[in-house]
């Protein structure tokens, strides 16, 4: 009895890690495609039901899903209303995986040739290692073999124990127990696809009856929502959100599912007999009570994101808007994330710059209105508290470097660890850019208090520069215009070696002071030292035309 209860677990373990090798392989088969469809297919409700039934269904793993759905949330990919849909729609493409098991593992049976399509697959993997999309396929059907030769060691050691241990007792057991057992189960070995393949062995073993093994799925449902939860602790407020609505969707669907159970059975016994074929039943079983509470509870999706809504209302209160609640495992989504952290930073540091410059940021980034309107509308020096700014765009620096060293403490393929090098390149670019014109603020308030019509011409055109820089900058990222950085480079350059001149003869002729010089030769300089970062971060942000409007 005891080699067969250890039979079991080895067979339970083998099922596990061959779930486990199959998601991972699915996912980079998958590729960022299908988590960019997993992004954008949601703008309605309908599609994001069916891109979590079809996402899930092809994962095999709704946690998988939930967890990715998060982290998208976090990262403000997707909307909460669209993470509710998708949240739904994985409760339906789950059982995927009951039918799966039942249909291959208990109806055909392909344990017995597992081994097989482990080992060509294996084989396969190998003389296909460079191209990983290939390998990843390949195994997938390695993980599939796995999958199906510990849930044949399984069903032979539960059959065993049938024969050894009489079960009376147990099948006389107030049935709701079973809820219970499905809930800790799940809970215990986080996979609600290793208890339906528990529950379906012992069914098929006759260990228990088809009801108990139903109340098995429903407990198993509930206890699914334990992964999200655990993901949600300490996140972000729509994170916690999200969890309150898988909680309560699978509670609900449980009740009901409980309360109109032998209704639904009798449905199933019309099409397909539970007497005979109970492990069909079963898979039936566990899709109809999910779809019910799909059908149940989808038109009430709007009234849901407004009643989860209010709760937490809490403002957070963090220095990162996008990364500091995305999983840095989840390679591509860390990617957009720090991008879209990187562009705020970005237009920080132009409004810094800006006001440095002493401009409001709104005319220059919100309105097309000429330079020369909008100097005459900012005539004097404008006062902030530019230390807290520069230490707010510091903060950030510090957080996407942070963030950036937990992302590469995972495996990167090439186009990835390129693509996080340039993004922390930019980043330290655009931090340096904002270091500089922190320590410009007083010599620009210097050069406006000087008399004479000179050093007003050279204000103007100093404050001229900043104003059809930072316009172009930003019309060439939002893809307004052409974002030809060699261009503005040059342009830059330029004015610099102009201003060089204009500011030296300016000292002979106009008998300026020397700090007075010095001060504007010194503003000069540091004008062009920002622009260059400024278009240096700018090229590595985005080595390609802009493909959507981020400022």
């Amino acid at each position: 009895m005891t080699m067969m209860i250890l039979d079991a677990l080895a067979g339970l373990g083998l099922f596990l890690f061959g779930m486990h090798i199959m998601e991972e392989a699915l996912k980079l088969a998958a590729g960022n495609q299908f988590k960019k469809l997993l992004r954008n297919f949601t703008s309605t409700t309908p599609k994001a039901l069916v891109t979590g039934v079809v996402s899930t269904a092809v994962l095999q793993s709704s946690s998988v899903i939930a967890l990715m759905t998060l982290s998208f949330i976090s990262a403000q990919l997707i909307t909460l209303k669209s993470g509710i849909g998708i949240i739904f729609g994985a409760n339906i493409g789950t059982t995927m995986t009951a039918w799966i098991v039942a249909l291959l593992g208990f109806k055909v049976s392909i344990g017995g040739f597992s081994l097989l399509i482990m080992g060509i697959a294996s084989l396969l993997t190998l003389l296909f290692s460079s191209r990983p999309r290939v390998s990843a396929i390949m195994q997938t059907f390695v993980g599939f073999g796995l999958l199906f030769f510990g849930l044949d060691i399984m069903k032979e050691a539960i059959e065993g124990l049938t024969k050894d241990v009489d079960l009376t007792t147990f099948k006389q057991s107030w049935i709701l127990i079973y809820v219970f057992v499905g809930l800790f189960l799940t809970a215990i070995i986080q996979s609600s696809s290793a208890v339906t393949a528990i529950a379906l062995s012992t069914l098929s073993a006759g260990a228990i009856s088809f009801e108990q093994a139903a109340m098995v799925a429903i407990g198993s449902n509930v206890g699914t929502t334990m992964t999200i939860v655990l993901g949600a602790l300490g996140s972000s407020n729509d994170k916690k959100r999200l969890a309150i609505v898988h909680v309560g969707f699978n509670v609900i669907t449980a009740v009901v599912a409980i309360a109109l159970f032998y209704p639904i059975v009798a449905l199933i016994d019309s099409v397909v007999s539970v007497a005979t074929m109970p492990i069909i039943a079963f898979a039936l079983f566990h899709t109809v009570f999910n779809l019910l509470g799909v059908m149940m509870l989808t038109p009430f999706i709007e009234r849901i994101h407004t009643m989860v809504s209010r709760r937490f209302a809490t403002p957070e209160v963090t220095v990162m808007k996008y990364i500091h609640n995305i999983d840095p495992a989840i390679i591509d989504v860390a990617i957009l994330g720090t991008q879209k952290e990187s562009v705020r930073l970005l237009k920080n540091v132009v409004k810094f710059g800006l006001l440095i410059s002493n401009v409001q940021p709104a005319e220059v980034l919100k309105t097309k209105i000429d330079v020369q309107t909008i100097l005459a509308k900012n005539p004097e020096p404008i006062t902030f508290d530019f230390q807290k700014a520069y230490e707010k765009n510091r903060d950030i620096e510090m957080g996407v470097i942070a963030f950036l060293n937990s992302v590469t403490q995972h495996q990167l393929n090439e186009k990835d660890s390129k693509t996080l090098d340039a993004l922390l390149h930019s980043v330290e670019q655009l931090a340096y850019a904002s270091k500089i014109y922190k320590d410009i603020y007083r010599n620009m308030d210097h050069i406006a208090a000087l008399e004479g019509e000179w050093a007003l011409q050279l204000y103007t055109r100093l404050r001229t520069t900043a104003i059809l820089f930072f316009r172009e900058l930003v019309e060439g990222v939002k893809g307004e215009k052409e974002l030809d950085v060699s261009a503005m480079l040059r342009a830059a350059t330029q004015e610099h070696d102009f201003l060089i001149k204009h500011i030296t003869q300016g000292f002979q002729s106009h008998a300026m002071d020397k700090q007075s010089v010095a001060i504007m030769l010194n503003v000069n300089q540091a004008f062009y030292l920002a622009t260059n970062a400024l278009c240096s971060a700018v090229e590595m942000m985005f080595p390609h035309a802009p493909e959507e409007k981020v400022l």
